[in-house]
């Protein structure tokens, strides 16, 4: 009964999470172009359109809607640019070389900005893979860069105009899931009270746990406190939003605060009883938390369903009839206060969905929020001082402009296919500024690709029906962009059919193109996998002391 309740749980919370509400959207906004030229018997064009969208995409990542919409208008002003320019010196392998090394480096560069500007720079390398394997005139080239533009603009423009219809519900989205990612730490920290599991494993995960919540709520502030018109004119549901999140983070200082020796704690009151007694309480705390997240996330009424001091009332009896020497005991005496002021936090955050703006706190300044978050200029100096082999983002652009070139000749020297960009896709995607990561990544990308290429075949194999094709197409393309930011090789996994069944209905081959993805694949893994542990490698280990050191 418990498994099924928690398998509801994390279907609930997957149902309601921003992952899958931005799959479906980003997959709306790339499809529908395609859609409509297609219904007007010129799908060249929507795809065309689709590319511009998908590149946009990129950039969409969790923020600000200022940022979001300062991102998107760069990268729309950086693809058509580069569309632009890969089409003009298409013709000319030697050019399209020097293209390929110099954008590869100089938009890796766009790194040293942050996360966002990494991300325009990525959908710029993007584009011009995209277009580097077409030759057509100058009146075409430019048409299609203008399609590829328009497609952009439509996926900024409607982006926007959803976050202006629904301002809220990604902070809504981000707080559940922030909350319930404390709940699953509660719910560790439990185990560290049961004598039947494995102390030094629950603490690994304890921490591994830990550095998750802590990006949830980075991202979270971002989301918040940079929100301009959230902070300048807050509603009641904005400044509900604010305040149960500072609510949240006491709640976090609180239960982090609280460590004890857990390893002599099982020593002296194991065989009581008693800490099987605290563990339980304390995952029935989680799971109270767990509910309030999941309101909080889908943007539904609450109700309390555990009644915590009864709980302890009784197992403050029981501590008390503990037949103990001196004052032995008391550090359960604490471990009850302590819980008793866990429930009191978790009250509060209830307040969420009941209390008055005036009974919840008092706002304070935009100047004081702006404090609990980081700032990034975009200053040509900031790059200018980046240009030095001590910097770990000017070694990986170097790395990225070498790995790229040696793919770009590879394809040149080995014709195997139509669709060689694969390789420069793939680098781009996996070639990352840690070996570790790259790694992972080489690793995911492979399995995922394996085992998504069975699933296409086997669907294909199976079904002609043009109708139904596409309505995969639609499933896989929400799966692709709902694990992008969530699970890699998911992601890896739902492309890969994707791409599959949209080849085979554009007329391609499917072995052919089968073949060809996993060798592609292969071939940039490859070097991926040589660059990071050959080329201007920065290892992990020395960037720790460096870290330490601060």
């Amino acid at each position: 009964m418990v498994a099924i309740q928690n398998n509801n749980q994390q279907l609930q919370n997957f149902l309601f999470s921003q992952f899958l509400a931005d799959g479906i959207r980003i997959t709306l906004e790339i499809i529908l172009p395609v859609i409509i030229a297609a219904y007007f018997g010129r799908i060249e064009i929507g795809l065309t359109m689709a590319t511009g969208a998908l590149c946009v995409s990129i950039t969409d990542s969790p923020g600000p809607v200022e940022h979001k919409r300062n991102g998107m208008l760069y990268c729309n002003a950086f693809i058509f640019g580069m569309s632009l320019l890969t089409g003009l010196v298409n013709g000319n392998v030697y050019l399209l070389g020097a293209l390929i090394a110099a954008s590869t480096f100089f938009f890796t560069m766009f790194s040293v900005y942050g996360i966002r500007a990494g991300l325009v720079g990525t959908a710029a390398l993007l584009v011009m893979i995209l277009r580097m394997s077409i030759t057509a005139p100058f009146t075409e080239i430019l048409f299609d860069s203008v399609l590829v533009l328009a497609g952009g603009l439509w996926y900024m423009i409607i982006a926007l105009l959803f976050f202006r219809l629904t301002p809220y519900r990604p902070a809504q989205r981000s707080l559940g899931d922030s909350i319930q990612e404390m709940a699953r730490y509660l719910r560790t920290k439990s185990a560290l009270y049961d004598t039947s599991v494995d102390y030094d494993d629950e603490y690994r995960k304890l921490l591994t746990q830990q550095v998750l919540i802590n990006e949830k709520q980075d991202a979270l502030r971002e989301l918040l406190f940079k929100d301009k018109d959230l902070m300048k004119e807050p509603t009641k549901t904005g400044k509900l939003l604010v305040l149960t999140f500072a609510d949240s983070i006491d709640l976090y200082e609180q239960i982090m605060a609280t460590w004890y020796d857990y390893r002599l704690l099982r020593e002296k009151f194991g065989h009581s009883g008693i800490l099987h007694e605290v563990s339980g309480i304390i995952k029935d705390i989680a799971d109270e938390l767990d509910r309030i997240g999941l309101a909080i996330q889908a943007n539904s009424p609450y109700k309390k369903q555990y009644e915590l001091i009864p709980a302890l009332d009784e197992l403050k009896l029981k501590i008390d009839a503990l037949d103990q020497a001196s004052s032995s005991n008391l550090v359960l005496k604490k471990i009850l206060v302590n819980l008793r002021n866990l429930g009191s936090h978790i009250d509060e955050l209830a307040n969420y969905f009941s209390a008055r703006i005036s009974e919840k706190g008092k706002m304070r300044s935009v100047s004081e929020y702006a404090r609990f978050v980081s700032h990034q200029e975009i200053d040509l100096v900031i790059f200018r001082n980046n240009l030095h082999l001590a910097s770990g983002v000017f070694r990986h652009a170097l790395r990225m402009m070498i790995t790229c070139m040696a793919g770009f000749l590879v394809t040149k020297l080995i014709s195997y296919g139509h669709h060689s960009y694969w390789v420069l896709l793939t680098t781009i995607v996996i070639l990352k500024p840690g070996f570790s990561l790259t790694r992972q990544r080489n690793m995911e990308r492979l399995v995922g690709t394996i085992a998504g290429g069975i699933i296409g075949v086997l669907l294909l194999s199976f079904i002609q029906d043009r109708t139904i094709l596409f309505a995969l197409i639609i499933f896989f393309m929400i799966g692709t962009y709902t694990f992008q930011r969530m699970n890699y090789i998911l992601m890896v996994i739902f492309i890969t059919p994707y791409i599959l069944i949209l080849f085979n209905l554009l007329g391609l081959g499917l072995i052919n193109v089968a073949q060809e993805r996993l060798l592609d694949t292969a071939i940039a893994s490859a070097l991926a996998f040589a660059a990071n542990y050959l080329l201007f490698p920065h290892w992990e280990s020395i960037q720790l002391n460096n870290y330490l050191v601060k």
